[in-house]
């Protein structure tokens, strides 16, 4: 969907601006005020070729076209009765677009979608969104509407249609219903492909089943997506089914990548994407994913934790908003595991076996020793499993040095040699990294965030390591 000569993917249907429906042509407009528009992406060229929402090579980008309009938009495309699946892309790039909403056959299908990517980071999201959904065809048309509900600031999302004097609220300027393109499939048979024993998807469907529980392994998942793939891109009759496994899975497996990569300094280099677009992107692959899909127990896995995340790195309560909506959804496929239970906000405690030193010390003395058990337990984690070889624990210097404040204790009161390890490698680490020049913060910022990377690492350099001038 966009003006006249914009871009269109093979096998689609281009739709400008005079395409209005006719029975004759079977579909089109049923609204006729849209505006078309043509915009660019906004990202720089590294980050165009690795963002996750490009469905397409740089040059060839499906969303950098659509139409918008102040009054709702409206679609109708005339198909036989039947089950499909129906994709709708939303937003724009130069724009942020917000509360928007989508009916189909008069049936709302999502609400309160939020498509903007330049608002603070944790907040925002992606410019790009999209709503997929199964839809039973009876009536021999799929009608698309598009429209947004009027601004309304509450406490955790404040906005306004008037640039404020005071700073307080976020402009988003003009609202408007945007669509950036519209897909229709016919849904693959599932049941039928996991009857025949003998098709090529059958194993596929398997494999992608033991990727999507819950207890799987990262690490397994990518390894079994990554095979999935192979098999799917060795099929040569690409039926709809095939399509959409591929798809799904592809999606799927770069939003793990792109969780995996978490705040490192390597990614970051690697995409031209900060932490925040990359973790924003995954959930937006992930809601590719159709409910009846093998893979979209890990799809409510991923969303939950990107959007509980970013809910305690931003205090945004929308976000643990969505991620309460996911940990629901999780819920119906295991109701008592107890990672689930956890994000819907239950205290599960971690195991701990006593280590009983003496019948008579007393009871302040044997907490105190738990307690220093159960964080070195969580310092070696960090540590051993998650901390790269240049020190970094993965959610950027300017707060991966923070996490000194609570290993101190572990530091001098027990002289761990792998927390010691550890907090070394950090502060060896921000001091190498650029950030620092002439023992102070490099560029000019907030005193908080200025004063982090020397404060929070050679107060204890120095109690521990007194003397040493690296």
């Amino acid at each position: 969907m966009g003006p006249t000569g914009s871009p269109v993917v093979i096998g689609a249907i281009p739709v400008d601006q005079e395409t209005a429906y006719s029975p004759a042509l079977g579909y089109g407009w049923l609204s006729s005020s849209q505006t078309g528009f043509l915009d660019k992406s906004g990202f720089p060229k590294k980050g165009e070729i690795h963002h996750p929402l490009h469905i397409l090579p740089p040059g060839k980008d499906l969303f950098c076209d659509g139409f918008e309009d102040a009054r709702p938009i409206v679609f109708r495309a005339d198909t036989p009765n039947g089950d499909y699946i129906v994709t709708v892309f939303l937003g724009r790039y130069q724009q942020r677009r917000h509360d928007l909403r989508v009916t189909i056959n008069n049936s709302l299908a999502a609400e309160n979608i939020d498509a903007w990517g330049d608002v603070w980071g944790s907040q925002g999201g992606t410019f790009i969104k999209s709503v997929k959904v199964p839809v039973a065809v009876k009536q021999g048309f799929i009608q698309v509407e598009v429209d947004y509900e009027p601004p309304q600031p509450d406490s955790w999302k404040e906005y306004t249609d008037n640039e404020p004097e005071d700073g307080r609220l976020w402009y988003l300027g003009e609202n408007k219903s945007s669509i950036v393109g519209l897909r229709i499939r016919s849904k693959p048979d599932w049941p039928a492909e996991k009857r025949d024993a003998t098709s090529p998807l059958q194993t596929i469907l398997v494999s992608d089943a033991i990727a999507g529980h819950i207890d799987t392994p990262d690490e397994t998942r990518i390894a079994l997506l990554k095979s999935s793939l192979e098999k799917l891109y060795a099929i040569e009759e690409k039926s709809t089914a095939v399509l959409e496994r591929t798809e799904v899975d592809e999606r799927i497996l770069t939003a793990l990548q792109y969780l995996r990569m978490w705040g490192f300094s390597w990614a970051n280099e690697k995409t031209g994407l900060n932490i925040y677009h990359r973790y924003w992107g995954a959930y937006e692959l992930c809601n590719a994913v159709a409910p009846d899909d093998p893979l979209y127990p890990l799809s409510l896995l991923l969303r939950m934790r990107i959007a509980y995340w970013n809910g305690r790195e931003g205090g945004w309560k929308h976000c643990y908003a969505l991620a309460n909506r996911h940990a629901i959804g999780l819920k119906a496929f295991y109701p008592e595991h107890p990672l689930v239970r956890m994000y819907s906000g239950e205290s599960i405690r971690e195991p701990y076996e006593k280590q009983v030193v003496s019948d008579h010390a007393p009871r302040w003395a044997t907490l105190q020793r738990e307690a220093l058990e159960r964080l070195r337990k969580v310092i070696h984690y960090w540590v051993e499993r998650r901390q790269s070889e240049n020190g970094e624990l993965g959610g950027g210097w300017g707060d991966d040095v923070e996490i000194l404040r609570s290993w101190t204790p572990l530091v001098l009161a027990t002289n761990d040699k792998i927390a010691r390890w550890g907090a070394k490698r950090i502060a060896d680490g921000v001091y190498a990294s650029g950030e620092i020049e002439n023992g102070y913060s490099k560029s000019i910022g907030d005193v908080e965030h200025a004063a982090e990377p020397v404060s929070d690492t050679q107060p204890l350099m120095m109690a521990v390591q007194y003397g040493d001038p690296l």
